[in-house]
This record gives structure tokens, sequence and C-alpha cells, in this order.
């Protein structure tokens, strides 16, 4: 009966704790949206997430094919303790204890599960990085003589740090959810912030949410040109009618007014090739074969993308492109759909 009594307590807390994280909303100075530091277009160079299991930075980049957005995400994951046995079970149950068990030599506790990627970041990534200069609240909190503890901010579930040109990083501190919404509290130079879920997650859960899985960036409806080089003979198709869905069709460059739909079938196959994961290159020791490579044009760009195996057994698909900036794993099943049809394409 007296752990009864214990974790009917234990539940009273809780609820009590919930309400008042609920109910501390209703404190707000303001309805509107509120900015919490000042940052404009192109002042951010970086944005770092610090976790107890997932540190993320993303930074903005440049080279010769334009800006992009580069992720370093680290997750780690605690070992689970095993499951505890509560005293006291049996004589709650009417039932006479059986004798304690001689103890058991300690097992020794497993280290923690890391997950390392980088990558680059999808639109998703652009939209979470617009949404930083400035990061909008939901409103602003009262907060002056408020325990912090109230907005789970007296020990911080993490820390974002926002690097600027135009002054010294910014740094906020991410505290508890709102019950039902799991919007979040942050603090920031003394003031607390409600900040939407929605802009936060997909930042804390990076690895998950922001990686680019494309060979490039263009849909078929935006492609002027695919060209294919194989065995060092290059095969051109090109899109005629492109601006007008109903009349588009595929044909070899050097036949434009006739389709054809056996290029047209395998540029489809093209266009549904996505990438597994980013590769580290330095750990891929089997000696890698180029099997094709193709030149994607349009919107005022060309994108390379060079399809590689490895040449022993098991055999193992990469890619490596422009727009990735890297190399990538491919789908056995995905990319065989493109190579097995290459012979198709002979000129």
């Amino acid at each position: 009966m007296k752990q009864v009594a214990v974790l009917s307590v234990a539940l009273v807390t809780a609820l009590v704790g919930s309400y008042v994280t609920w109910t501390a909303e209703e404190t707000e100075v303001s309805d509107d949206a509120v900015p919490i530091f000042s940052a404009g277009e192109g002042d951010l160079t970086k944005i770092s997430w610090k976790g107890d299991e997932q540190v993320v930075i993303v930074e903005r980049k440049k080279d010769a094919k334009g800006e992009y957005l580069w992720v370093d995400s680290t997750e780690t994951k605690k070992p689970k303790s095993p499951t505890e046995v509560h005293p006291g079970a049996e004589e709650d149950a009417g039932e006479e204890p059986d004798p304690e068990p001689a103890p058991e030599p300690a097992t020794p506790e497993a280290p923690p599960e890391v997950k390392k990627a980088v990558f680059m970041a999808n639109s998703q990534g652009e939209d979470i990085w617009k949404s930083f200069t400035p990061l909008k609240a939901m409103r602003e909190l009262a907060s002056a003589g408020v325990d912090p503890a109230t907005f789970g901010l007296d020990t911080p579930t993490a820390t974002i740090e926002v690097a600027r040109k135009s002054g010294e990083p910014i740094v906020l501190k991410v505290g508890g959810e709102t019950f039902g919404s799991k919007d979040r509290y942050v603090e920031y130079n003394g003031r607390v912030f409600l900040v939407d879920d929605a802009t936060l997650r997909p930042l804390q859960f990076a690895a998950g949410r922001l990686i680019e899985r494309s060979l490039f960036p263009l849909s078929e409806k935006e492609t002027d040109r695919v060209d294919v080089h194989l065995d060092g003979k290059t095969v051109s198709y090109v899109q005629t009618n492109k601006d007008d869905a109903a009349k588009a069709f595929w044909a070899k460059a050097e036949a434009p007014d006739a389709e054809d739909e056996t290029g047209a079938t395998w540029i489809g196959k093209v266009f549904r090739l996505k990438l597994k994961e980013y590769a580290d290159e330095a750990t891929v020791t089997a000696p890698l074969e180029p099997v094709v490579s193709y030149d994607v044009t349009g919107e005022g760009e060309t994108w390379k993308v060079e399809i590689l195996k490895t040449s022993t057994d098991p055999v193992a698909w990469y890619a490596r492109s422009e727009y990735d900036r890297g190399l990538t794993t491919l789908t056995e099943s995905l990319v065989r759909n493109v190579v097995d049809d290459l012979e198709t394409l002979a000129p």
C-alpha cells in the first residue's frame, strides 16, 4: 500500500506540473509573432542544435555551382537499462515473496550507439534556414518572477546557437513543451518565448527530415536535355514541346521531331532514381568502377551524375553527383532499373 501511495503522489505532482506548463501560455504579452533576435537574409552563417541525443550543425556553403546548406548530424542513443522489478509486488498480490536470489555479477554497461551523417539539405532545410532570419515566436510570455522550471528552463533540453555576420552568435535555451501542441519554450536574453514546434523539430531531427535525396535539382518538366555517356559514346535526348505538357515528348537530339519512346522510358527511370544515404569516401575500401554517366540540363544549368559499382562481391552501388557534392549510396533495385536498360540506348 505504501507503494500505491507514493505512486499516487507522483501522479498528482505530474498532473499539476502539466497543468502549470499548459496554462503558462496564458501569461502572454502579445498575440502577434515576435522576432526573438535580429538577423536579415544573408546574415546567417551557421545554425547549431546541441542536446543530449542530437547535435546538428547546419552551415551555408558555396562552390562553383552556387550556394547550398551542408548538415553535420550526430545522434547518440544511450543503452536502455534492464527492466526493474518493483519491490513489494509479491506482498501486494498477497503472495509469499520468493527467497532473495544471490546477486548476479555486474554486467558491463553497453556503450552508446552513435550515428553520424553529413549531407546536403533539401528544400525543407532551406525553409528552416529562412525561418531563422529572424526566428519568430508565436508570442512572448511574462516570465518575471516565474520559476524557470515552469517552462522547463531550469534544466534546458538543448541550446541553439545562431552564428551571424553582423554580430556575436545568438544562444537560445530550449525548455519544455506545451501540453497537446508540443510547442517549445525558448529563452533568450532573460526573455521567454513560445516557438512553433514545426520550426524546431526538423532542425532537431535533421538526419531524418532534412536530407536531400535527389541526384539533381530538376524535375522532368523543367529538363531540356539529357546526355548519356556510355562506353566512350554519347546519346543525347531533347524534350520537344517542353512547355506544353499535353504535347511534350522525348526525342533523340538528331531527330527532335520523332518521339523516342524507348529513350523516354529510360529517362523516366533516371528521374525516379534517388540516393539512399551519403557516403564517407574514406571508408569505401572496395575499388569503384564507372557504369554510366549522364548530364541533365534545364533552367540554364547542367548537372553531372556518375553511377559506379564496386568491382568485388557483394556489389554495392554508388553515385557521384555535382548537386549532392560527393559520393552517395544507391538502392540496388532502383539503380538496376537504370543500368539494366542501357543497351536499349544504343546510338
